[in-house]
């Protein structure tokens, strides 16, 4: 099935450019899409910028019938996706009543300014259903904004997806109750089986009044919708003996901002590359996995070179040539995976001295083989060291604070990511001096102790060292 459009996907996160994670997201909606019958023209991975992410919007959107993001919709200072789409477009940044209605009854008291900040969406937008952490993602133009969080992004995508297709729209209906999750474990597998095709998420609430669970009910036909409910009532009235509650809202004043104020943005006064992969035989953007970019970003990290962008392609000669000479303009080094015979590597004293081209095989043994050759020719600066500390803290109990934190100490790049399924919430330092990460590891431990909440893991991660990422 081919539909003739056509999309570009755009994660986002310094995460992914540092080899600290894998990009998992681009890898399940490519597939998603080419079920569809959309063509994956290239997959952007860019950092936590707003200019690179509005830039990369423009021109996405400009190339591809649709555009789909993920990564930064949250809480804190790195999180810049929606204003750098506002500014693609040219639109305001303004508080969605909407979505603002959804955040102040998901977390009623416990509201603050920093999840506020979820509410931002550019003027016009039109926002996308999130059952499992309420906080919307949104469509602006032919630009579709999803969390980072892979379960969320996946919820995400389900409520947008009747838009490429000839399916139904998805029904919700959304059942909180005072009931612990703990106790639902079984009876909802059992529902599961028993309603297949139906969508049940299942969400403990930690709130100050609003302790309990909270479940979604998600399918196109609505008596189905209807009648899973109920059967989770009956079990949470009579087999649990818990009530059923409205979800609430609070009046509670809270002074927002639209515009997410940035932070100084951090450089590591490191040399820049950019990195491009050619998907030869359309399995990439097809689905399939990228362990070359998880690769070549931990080499060069190792090297203390930063990998800034990187774009997946298609064997299109015209498409590789206006990346290389776009990279060619912004960064000292341009790397090619699956590249030979497309550009030409320039003369190793040029790659040493001045920055240059290098062009490698997609193979993987030989790509590492090809690299290794290479490696003594390029110039870096200092490795990062980094810092990750795992935490019960939600990001949006500390997203102010930790704002405070990366303005107080603005030579030490400073992260933070959400609560998933399979994590606990996380904070990362990165910075080549042991003393600076030291100093902001303690300040970060404070902050933690102030909140009545804990560090569970601290783990430090030398790129020199061979053992695995955190």
């Amino acid at each position: 099935m081919d539909s003739g459009k056509t999309a570009t996907i755009i994660t986002i996160g310094k995460e992914i450019l540092s080899a600290k994670r894998t990009d998992s997201n681009s890898s399940w909606l490519a597939s998603q899409l080419h079920d569809l019958g959309i063509n994956v023209k290239e997959i952007r991975v860019v950092g936590d910028s707003e200019p690179e992410i509005k830039q990369a919007v423009v021109d996405a959107s400009q190339k591809s019938d649709y555009v789909f993001t993920t990564g930064g919709l949250g809480t804190t200072h790195d999180d810049l996706t929606a204003e750098a789409v506002a500014a693609a477009f040219d639109k305001k940044i303004i508080i969605d009543p909407k979505a603002e209605k959804i955040l102040r009854e998901f977390y009623r008291d416990d509201i603050n300014p920093d999840r506020m900040l979820m509410a931002r969406v550019p003027e016009g937008g039109e926002l996308i259903e999130n059952p499992v952490t309420a906080a919307p993602g949104f469509k602006s133009e032919n630009v579709f904004v999803f969390a980072g969080i892979p379960q969320v992004m996946h919820a995400m995508f389900a409520s947008v997806k009747h838009q490429f297709s000839n399916c139904e729209p998805l029904l919700s209906n959304i059942i909180q109750s005072d009931a612990d999750l703990p106790s639902m474990n079984k009876e909802i597998a059992e529902l599961k089986d028993q309603f297949p095709g139906v969508q049940i998420f299942a969400v403990e609430l930690k709130r100050t009044h609003a302790q309990g669970s909270r479940i979604i009910i998600r399918h196109q036909n609505a008596e189905i919708v209807q009648a899973a409910s109920n059967s989770i009532e009956n079990i949470i009235k009579e087999k649990l003996g818990k009530r059923v509650v409205e979800p609430g809202s609070s009046d509670k004043l809270v002074i927002m901002e639209a515009k997410q104020p940035a932070a100084e943005k951090f450089d590591s006064h490191n040399p820049r590359a950019g990195l491009i992969i050619v998907d030869n035989e359309d399995k990439i953007t097809a689905g399939g996995n990228n362990d070359n970019l998880k690769y070549m970003a931990r080499e060069l990290r190792v090297l203390g070179i930063d990998l800034s962008a990187v774009r997946i392609v298609k064997d299109s000669q015209a498409e590789i040539d206006q990346v290389k000479q776009e990279f060619e303009r912004k960064y000292k080094y341009v790397l090619g995976v699956g590249t030979l015979g497309k550009f030409e590597t320039t003369s190793l004293n040029l790659a040493g001295q001045n920055g240059g081209v290098i062009s490698m095989s997609d193979r993987e043994d030989f790509l590492e083989t090809m690299f290794e050759r290479m490696k003594p020719y390029l110039k870096g600066g200092v490795p990062l060291l980094s810092c990750e500390i795992q935490t019960d803290a939600l990001e949006g109990e500390y997203g102010h604070q930790l704002k405070e934190i990366a303005r107080k100490f603005a030579g030490v790049d400073i992260g933070s990511y959400p609560k998933s399924a399979s994590k606990p919430s996380r904070i990362t330092i990165d910075s080549p001096s042991e003393e600076d990460i030291a100093t902001v590891r303690e300040e970060v431990e404070k902050l933690i102790s102030r909140l009545d909440k804990k560090c569970l893991k601290i783990t430090i991660d030398n790129p020199n060292d061979k053992s695995p990422v955190i």
